[in-house]
């Protein structure tokens, strides 16, 4: 595979890492009310705004398939600090061919001026206590390999890496 990707034919996408977190833990409530956690089942006005601000605007098709039914249940998380969202991400709820009971997280966003102030893994364990609260035993979620604070965060929350996967396509 290296060999073939050396070859100047093939162009590749970012290295993603694929994380997964074995036996969710039981997590204590948030210690103070502040941020306040808000979830929803389709993503509100707030958190698309954050969501948007990540990136050019996004088509219409692609905003509807963020709360598209994938399998099981959606929860769109978000903090509130002092009447702004500092933080969002999207959990998904689904169930593997042995029966298993997985949430998977993405979509995760801590607004620029928010950042390396725990918000991102407050978010993240009020998430993985809405998946555990809700059935999920495991869960799993995708960063790129350069998104060192991505991977930092996951860890944080105790996350390992299981993969790395590298898409390759012909030019062309």
């Amino acid at each position: 595979a290296e060999r073939l990707l050396a070859d100047p034919a093939w162009e590749t996408e970012p290295e993603v890492l694929a994380m997964v977190l074995r036996d969710l833990p039981t997590l204590a409530d948030a210690p103070s009310p502040s941020p306040t956690f808000h979830l929803t089942a389709q993503p509100d006005d707030e958190w698309l705004a954050m969501y948007q601000s990540r990136t050019d605007a996004l088509p219409a098709e692609a905003l509807q398939s963020l709360g598209a039914h994938i399998e099981g249940p959606l929860g769109f998380g978000r903090l509130v600090l002092d009447g702004e969202t500092v933080t969002i991400a999207r959990g998904t709820l689904s169930e593997s061919g042995d029966g298993t009971a997985w949430l998977g997280l993405s979509n995760v966003e801590v607004a620029a001026n928010s950042r390396r102030r725990g918000f991102g893994t407050l978010l993240g364990q009020h998430l993985l206590r809405w998946g555990r609260d809700n059935g999920a035993e495991h869960a799993y979620l995708t960063v790129p390999a350069s998104n060192t604070a991505g991977v930092r965060l996951a860890e944080k929350l105790g996350f390992i890496e299981q993969h790395r996967r590298v898409y390759a396509r012909l030019r062309g």
